[in-house]
């Protein structure tokens, strides 16, 4: 119930921002592929689905955490083998913006999430500020999250 209502939650939020420069022409397009993966998953658009987050900035608009590091962490826990290449690949995005990235990670409740979050935040210490609290506790996946 919680994923269902993460991915209403999502669809209407995504909505809302404008056209994607990369794999969508429109934020229809970017709506509807993000709505329906969990039936047509497709990891190798998650590259360019991180990329149209952050060129629309979605990815440093607060009210925009909880859905978005919710798909992200599904995807990377779904997907254990490309997350490295992921958390690379974007690792030169401002703090603002890969601050999403480290929750989705620290959300995917891998088996190495705790130390790679760890290694995150020792080099990014102004993240280290804002997250320093995770590394207080174990990471949970985002259905185990208290309401």
């Amino acid at each position: 119930m919680r994923i269902t209502i993460l991915v209403l939650f999502s669809v209407f939020f995504f909505f809302s921002y404008g056209s994607a420069e990369a794999e969508w022409q429109t934020k229809e397009e970017f709506t509807k592929w993000m709505t329906y993966y969990y039936l047509n998953p497709e990891p190798e658009k998650i590259s360019s689905a991180i990329q149209y987050l952050s060129d629309q900035n979605i990815l440093e608009d607060s009210k925009a955490f909880p859905p978005t590091f919710g798909f992200l962490s599904g995807i990377f826990n779904a997907n254990e083998n490309q997350v490295t290449q992921w958390m690379e690949s974007f690792k030169t995005l401002p703090d603002s913006k890969y601050r999403v990235m480290v929750l989705s990670l620290w959300y995917a409740n891998l088996t190495n999430s705790k130390t790679r979050v760890h290694g995150i935040l020792q080099k990014r210490r102004t993240l280290m500020d804002d997250l320093n609290i995770l590394l207080e506790n174990n990471p949970m996946s985002v259905i185990e999250i208290p309401l």
